[in-house]
């Protein structure tokens, strides 16, 4: 059973910047802008490879929406 990454965010001048909680509580600070350039930090390398696919989503939510 996998457990959920929450999630929180703001909305920028076309950058998204916000943390992710992972299920053992630790922090993952993260960056995305519009042109897909993103960056993480704060964590474990283990921990920072966790949050790929949410990274993924932000960055697509920048190619396929109007924001």
């Amino acid at each position: 059973m996998s457990q959920k990454i929450k999630t929180q965010m703001k909305f920028l001048d076309n950058t998204i910047e916000g943390t992710f909680v992972l299920p053992d509580r630790t922090i993952t600070n993260f960056y995305v802008d519009e042109s897909g350039e993103w960056s993480q930090w704060g964590n474990t390398d283990d921990n920072l490879k966790k949050t790929i696919k949410e990274l993924t989503t932000l960055i697509q939510l920048f190619y396929y929406t109007d924001l």
